[in-house]
Parts: C-alpha cells; sequence; structure tokens
C-alpha cells in the first residue's frame, strides 16, 4: 500500500484525529490478537497525541482502550538517563504511560544509559522477542514524526541503510546541532514490520519537505529523505495540518 494524507486544520485536530486512530487499531488489534504492540515517536506533536490518548474514556477521542493489554515500544531514544528531560521515553511517561493502566513489565524502553552500542544491541533482542510472540511476527501501529531534514525515528540522511539490513535497532549519530548526538533508532526493518504507520507532522516549516517526502516515496522512496522510505504491511497515513500542506 502507498502513503495516505489526511489533512486537519490544526495542530489539535491533528491530535485528536491521530488519537481516533490509535484508538481504533487497538481495539482491532486486541480483537483479533488479544494485545496491542504501539511503537512511540518523541517530539511535540506526538506529545500532543499522548495528552489526548491519557484523558478519561469519556473524554478522549480515543474512546477506551484496554491499556492493560498494550505493549509499549520506543523508535528512538536519546542516550541520556530515563529521567533526563530530553529523553523520549521520559516525555512519554510524563505525557501518557503514567495516567493508563499500562503493565511496567509491558513498557519496553530503550535503555539509552548503556551507550549506543549495548543499548542497541539489548533492543534488538526485545524487538526480536516482541516480534516471537506475535503469531505473524508484526508490531500492531508504529507512530512517527519527520523532520525539517527528512529524517525520522533517528534515521538521518546520509545513513548507510544497507548496514541496517537484518538488524531491529541500531545506533545513530544526530547533526550537530543537535543536543544529544548519540541515539539508538528502530531500523527500517523493524518499521516495516508494523501493520500500520502513522506519520504525524504540524506547521508551516516542514511544508516544503514534507512534499519532497511524499513526493519520493510515490517514487519508492529516497535515501536522502528516510521519512520516505518508511513502508509497513499495511498503510502508511499521514495526518497533517493545513499549515504543513496548504499554507
Amino acid at each position: 500500500m502507498g502513503h495516505e494524507l489526511h489533512i486537519e486544520g490544526d495542530a489539535g485536530h491533528v491530535a485528536r484525529r491521530a488519537a481516533r486512530m490509535v484508538g481504533d487499531a487497538a481495539r482491532a488489534a486486541i480483537a483479533a490478537r488479544g494485545r496491542f504492540v504501539l511503537v512511540l515517536a518523541g517530539g511535540s506533536t506526538p506529545k500532543a497525541l499522548y495528552q489526548q490518548l491519557a484523558l478519561p474514556a469519556g473524554e478522549s477521542p480515543a474512546g477506551a482502550v484496554d491499556w492493560s493489554r498494550v505493549h509499549v515500544l520506543f523508535g528512538d531514544e536519546r542516550c541520556t538517563m530515563p529521567d533526563h528531560p530530553d529523553s523520549n521515553y521520559k516525555m512519554a511517561h510524563d505525557a501518557l504511560l503514567v495516567h493508563v493502566g499500562i503493565v511496567p513489565s509491558s513498557v519496553h524502553r530503550i535503555r539509552g544509559e548503556l551507550g549506543p552500542v549495548r543499548a542497541a544491541e539489548e533492543y534488538d533482542d526485545t524487538i526480536r522477542r516482541i516480534f516471537a510472540e506475535d503469531p505473524e511476527g508484526d508490531i500492531d501501529l508504529t507512530l512517527l514524526g519527520m523532520g525539517g531534514d527528512g529524517h525520522t525515528a533517528s534515521l538521518f540522511p546520509g545513513r548507510d541503510f544497507a548496514r541496517d539490513q537484518g538488524v531491529f535497532a541500531a545506533e545513530a549519530v544526530a547533526p550537530p546541532a543537535s543536543p544529544v548526538k548519540e541515539r539508538v533508532t528502530m531500523t527500517l526493518s523493524a518499521i516495516r514490520a508494523s501493520r500500520e504507520v502513522l506519520f504525524l507532522t504540524t506547521g508551516a516549516e516542514k511544508r516544503a519537505m514534507l512534499a519532497r517526502v511524499l513526493g519520493a516515496a510515490e517514487k519508492g522512496g529516497d535515501p536522502a529523505l528516510p521519512a520516505s522510505m518508511v513502508t509497513c504491511q499495511g498503510a502508511v497515513r499521514w495526518v497533517v495540518d493545513r499549515a504543513a500542506r496548504e499554507g
């Protein structure tokens, strides 16, 4: 399947639309297989989604989700302590995980404090274990964002994607301007094992890059634009605001 585009009026509507989509995916997965495997992304736009998911069922656009049957993975992590302000885990914990009835052992964080090599090796094992527990060896839903340079997760332009073949988690190095350069990321191989992928993108500053990425995706992807190379078992859906797409 290709990339689907859903345009919402503003960032708040993006968060609410995405929450509905997560809720629908969760209920379908739990009904079909007894659990829902969700990969979380970092960033301000996913944070707004998590805040919507954390609302009581009667208030959240997601509706009722049985969080006791949800397993959480992370698309990438900075090599920091888990309570560091730059930690993707800390953001997700504070915005979502602490507020819902998720089983602590079902939150599979990337232990970035171990350093990129060891943490990547450990997380590769974690992902393989999660895959082995699924009858079809898949993730249910992966949430992703897109950077202004076309990166997603911590898959940056210039990466040697050939080295990631057969690997599910690997070390990554962010651009020099990033506050934490050493990272661990899911690879395209892991992301492509998702039943669905949901990209969240907001803001006029992303407009030109979004157009480039979607154009490249239609042609099979461009390694210089890693977000364009994402595929999955089902649909890759983009929920974006009007500023990011239409101006």
